[in-house]
């Protein structure tokens, strides 16, 4: 079988663009559901995060609000705290010991007592600083209960928030004044450090495309949490890129004291951000599109196998007699592939048919030919031999026998002169003196009779289909001991056929005879014994078609009728 591609290829290549299509436009709408997914999520997270930070920062503020509420509340507490701002630490020592064993309290409550008990009510303060404007002199306080003293340098005292004044890392201190109850002047400031590093835990609990920022409104920046990441200095510049971004990428949060926390998303791509889902997403596009290519494969080459046997199948039609089917095999699925297969294989019954009726047709008639060539021999020799006995007749004044010599002479002369189609006028002469030759013969015991309506006499027909069939009455039918036998031709027209009965009351037909006669009529067979009336019925449906033919009908003892069907052309 020969292998024939070009369909399959166009429809492998038109399959691969639609799936390739298919796969892309709906990556491209996930891709895009994904991204706008993944911006409002970053949205949400970014508002969440800056509300966190922001979350630390009131809560400072209230700490700080309550410390120096309950420092003022306090009568010995803010009186201790203005000695100590205004004394060396061995005399604040000293005299917090006098006051201690004066107190019949069991703890001495002053300004180291209230430090110590905020470090343990707020984990963001990383450490609180007394600075005396008296002495110009600092006490930190950390959380691990040591004071370390030092000069302290100018300052803006005005200031809530300070940066660090040794030069390293921003730092986010909280400014207070500690002013005298009694004469409301300023003893000095108390600084509340913020633990960064609390901050960073916050900030550490999101994806790193995520960044804060802590700034004052005059550009001053407490806090980057991506300072460390980029290992450089947050300039003022770098916020004004980030302030400069889409709006949709930037959250911010308003403290008091014209602070601000700002929160930002790094821009990064979804692949970046989505990277499993990716993963995921291109292996279900890889079995998807394996599994299709796997399906469509075995589909079209399937086809493609019925199409190439199918086409191999015509091109056997003119190689060999036998016309060649399509095997049942490519027609097991209901398509329009299969239909092709039955109406092809319909077609070859038809022509094969056809073929084998104009293959027989065409030997029938070759044989016909053959015996009327054969047999034109004779006539021929009768007929000139009959014309000089008839002249013979003539001369010796006996007419009768010239007469019938004559009948017989012209009998064989229209076999042989006579073209195949001759009008019904000339065949109904040629019977007329036929039945003439056997009224000799039988004297007064024939009687026949013809019946033709006048528009039919110019009609044509093929010849001889009327003497065969007279014939076979006088060989077969005829009942010699009676004198009573009638022959009847009847010629009509009915809508477009031409109807000839002939009809006798001889002898009839045995009923098996007459059924194995209709039966070789309705099969066009021959037979040796029957010539007559089967060489009739072929020679019509030959020239006319099955259509045509004859029709018989007789009963033993009562006659025959005959019944010939022509066209009426």
């Amino acid at each position: 079988m020969k292998k024939r591609t070009i369909f399959y290829k166009k429809l492998m290549i038109s399959y691969n663009v639609v799936i390739f299509s298919f796969i892309f436009v709906i990556n491209l709408v996930l891709f895009k559901n994904i991204q706008q997914r993944d911006i409002a999520y970053n949205q949400q997270i970014n508002r969440r995060m800056v509300n966190n930070v922001s979350e630390i920062f009131y809560g400072t503020e209230n700490f700080i609000s309550s410390f120096m509420s309950e420092l003022y509340s306090d009568t010995n507490i803010i009186n201790d705290t203005i000695f100590f701002l205004n004394n060396d630490l061995n005399t604040y020592l000293k005299n917090k010991l006098d006051k201690f064993y004066e107190s019949d309290d069991s703890y001495y409550k002053g300004i180291e007592y209230l430090i110590r008990n905020s470090f343990s009510r707020n984990y963001l303060i990383e450490s609180i600083e007394l600075v005396s404007y008296n002495r110009n002199i600092s006490y930190l306080f950390d959380r691990q209960n040591k004071i370390k003293e030092k000069q302290f340098s100018d300052i803006e005292m005005n200031e809530n928030f300070l940066q660090s004044t040794e030069g390293q890392d921003e730092e986010i201190l909280y400014v207070r004044k500690i002013s005298n109850p009694l004469n409301l002047e300023a003893e000095g400031i108390i600084i509340f450090k913020l633990n960064k590093a609390e901050i960073d835990n916050v900030v550490k609990n999101y994806d790193e495309y995520f960044r804060i920022l802590v700034l004052k409104q005059n550009g001053l920046i407490l806090y980057d949490s991506k300072k460390n990441y980029y290992q450089q200095e947050t300039d003022f510049l770098d916020v004004t890129k980030l302030l400069n971004t889409h709006q949709d990428n930037i959250a911010i949060s308003e403290l008091g004291n014209n602070i601000v926390v700002l929160g930002t998303i790094e821009d990064a791509s979804i692949i970046t951000k989505n990277k499993q889902l990716i993963f995921y997403i291109a292996l279900i596009d890889i079995i998807f599109l394996i599994a299709s290519e796997i399906f469509i494969f075995k589909r079209l080459k399937k086809m493609n196998n019925r199409l190439n046997i199918i086409l191999d199948t015509m091109a056997h039609i003119n190689v060999n007699d036998k016309l060649k089917r399509i095997p049942s095999d490519v027609q097991k699925e209901k398509d329009e592939i299969s239909i092709i297969c039955e109406k092809f294989n319909s077609m070859c019954d038809n022509l094969e048919e056809y073929i084998n009726k104009y293959y027989i047709s065409k030997i029938n008639e070759k044989n016909a030919e053959m015996k009327t060539l054969q047999s034109s021999i004779n006539p021929h020799f009768l007929y000139n031999t009959l014309e000089s006995i008839r002249m013979k007749a003539i001369i010796n004044n006996d007419k009768e026998v010239a007469r019938m010599i004559y009948m017989l002479a012209h009998l064989f002369r229209s076999q042989l002169k006579e073209k195949d189609i001759i009008t019904i006028k000339s065949e109904l002469e040629y019977c007329d003196k036929f039945l003439e030759l056997y009224k000799f013969r039988y004297a007064n015991k024939i009687l026949y009779t013809v019946e033709c309506e006048e528009d039919l006499l110019e009609k044509e027909i093929i010849k001889f289909i009327l003497q065969p069939l007279i014939e076979n009455y006088f060989v077969h039918g005829i009942r010699l001991e009676n004198n009573d036998n009638k022959i009847l031709i009847k010629i009509s027209h009915i809508s477009n056929f031409i109807i000839i009965t002939i009809e006798d009351n001889g002898k009839g037909i045995p009923k098996e005879k007459l059924n194995t006669l209709r039966e070789k009529i309705k099969n066009e067979e021959n037979d040796t014994q029957m010539v007559g009336i089967l060489n009739v019925n072929q020679r019509i449906k030959i020239k006319y078609g099955s259509d045509y033919g004859l029709a018989l009908d007789s009963e033993e003892g009562k006659g025959t009728k005959i019944t010939i069907k022509l066209p009426y052309l």
